[in-house]
């Protein structure tokens, strides 16, 4: 028994040694292509070399400088040129430096499925590139933008960054937070980028775009048309809801609730979440928030009566029902008739 306990241990360790060393080649190879990109000498920003002289960036990240180089790895400076091609509803650009003979990554036409590992990478002390351990979790239409959703340790606060599959393949590159939640990121998926390549032309100017970048400052991928990823998360947490999955419920509605702090229907949702694991006090509180936001939300009413019978405040639930069916909705009178005194109403 003890010489298989130990063989198993044994097993365990060569595969995690296996494991370890091909995080570091693959950690390697990122870290070659991966460059600091700065303007005046200033760090601004990170991109990665998709060929031996062109690096792909975020537009937020170089839109509104006139001149830029690049730091690689090695410490060494090269110039930006210009950009071949952009992708102004995605965010991406193309550059072209004087580098002729640098480390690039290779692209995957095909991302991990859902649920897959990934690597996210982050740069950490002295600018260093280093691997982060994910999971792509979604591939889902943000408005115009697809991308891809992935769960991690941490949130990225830079954009620029490549997004990886186990061996070292490019899957997408990374953009800004789209929601405050420090385990969620996203990437515009690589065959946005494989598009650039494709359609790239002469070197322009990096001036030129300037326009560009005030025009998706406006709608940049942090601050996009929110209502349609509002409703992404909505959809999902009532799903979550209907198969009885309240804790989960909750967590899209939180998310939905980053976005949109004063949807009151998201808010009624949550308080039903929460009422359903009967923590009547937390679904009042949800409930209060969204009739102070549609004094006329008579459903929410309702719900805020039950939360108060619940409590021992007959009274009050009582008035809460009166207000909902005054208000029109008509299922709250089952309520008044079975627990409060409609004579004493009046």
């Amino acid at each position: 028994m003890k010489k298989i306990v130990f063989s198993s241990f044994l097993f365990l360790a060569i595969v995690l040694s296996v494991f370890s060393q091909d995080k570091v080649a693959v950690q390697n190879k990122i870290s070659n292509a991966v460059a600091v990109i700065t303007s005046d000498a200033v760090p601004v920003g990170y991109g990665f070399f998709v060929s031996k002289s062109l690096l792909v960036t975020t537009i937020n990240t170089i839109g509104k400088y006139k001149s830029a180089q690049v730091i690689l790895n090695n410490e060494k400076y090269y110039n930006v040129l210009g950009y071949v091609s952009a992708d102004n509803e995605n965010d991406v650009v193309l550059l072209k430096t004087d580098q002729d003979n640098g480390s690039f990554v290779s692209l995957s036409a095909q991302a991990p499925a859902v649920e897959q590992k990934v690597y996210l990478v982050t740069i950490k002390d002295g600018n260093k590139p280093e691997l982060v351990d994910a999971t792509l979790k979604e591939i889902k239409d943000f408005g115009e933008v697809k991308l891809l959703t992935i769960e991690a340790t941490e949130q990225l606060t830079v954009s620029g960054l490549p997004v990886c599959d186990l061996q070292g393949n490019v899957i997408g590159i990374s953009v800004l937070p789209l929601v405050n939640d420090p385990g969620i990121n996203f990437a515009i998926p690589t065959e946005k980028i494989e598009k650039l390549i494709a359609s790239q032309g002469e070197v322009k100017n990096l001036y030129l775009l300037m326009p560009v970048f005030d025009n998706i400052k406006k709608r940049s991928l942090a601050d996009m048309d929110k209502s349609k990823a509002v409703k992404e998360f909505l959809d999902q947490g009532i799903a979550r809801y209907e198969q009885k999955d309240y804790k989960g419920a909750i967590e899209k509605f939180n998310m939905a609730l980053r976005l949109s702090p004063t949807d009151a229907d998201v808010l009624v949702f949550r308080g039903q979440s929460k009422y359903m694991l009967m923590q009547y006090k937390d679904a009042m509180d949800d409930f209060n928030k969204a009739i102070d936001l549609q004094s006329e939300y008579a459903e929410a009413y309702d719900l805020r009566g039950l939360c108060k019978a619940e409590l021992g405040d007959k009274d009050g639930a009582c008035k809460d029902w009166m207000t909902s069916y005054e208000k029109g909705y008509n299922p709250a009178f089952k309520l008044l008739e079975k627990f409060c005194d409609l004579e004493k109403m009046k």
